[in-house]
């Protein structure tokens, strides 16, 4: 019998579950959306942002860059971390 590779099958890679893969391919459109998001919410400086699920940072980046954020944490999901988001961490 054969057996259909399903997103939880041992055999099957997911080109998108790391984030060096993922980040030439949707990083930059994640960037685009990331700021037009930012811009359309329109909030005060000196907020306290949590992105949950950070993945590339595209997101967290655009909230340190454009809103001044009093405290910004992520919460990784997965084994999607790219090195954009480790450099935030430690910047």
């Amino acid at each position: 019998m054969i057996q259909p590779l399903t997103m939880t099958s041992p055999d099957r890679a997911d080109a998108w579950a790391e984030g060096e893969a993922y980040e030439p391919y949707i990083g930059r459109w994640s960037r685009l959306v990331a700021r037009d998001f930012i811009d359309w919410l329109a909030l005060p400086s000196g907020g306290r942002w949590l992105d949950i699920g950070c993945g590339t940072g595209a997101l967290t980046q655009t909230i340190v860059q454009r809103t001044q954020p009093a405290a910004v944490a992520t919460r990784p999901i997965g084994s999607s971390v790219s090195r954009g988001v480790q450099h935030l961490i430690h910047e």
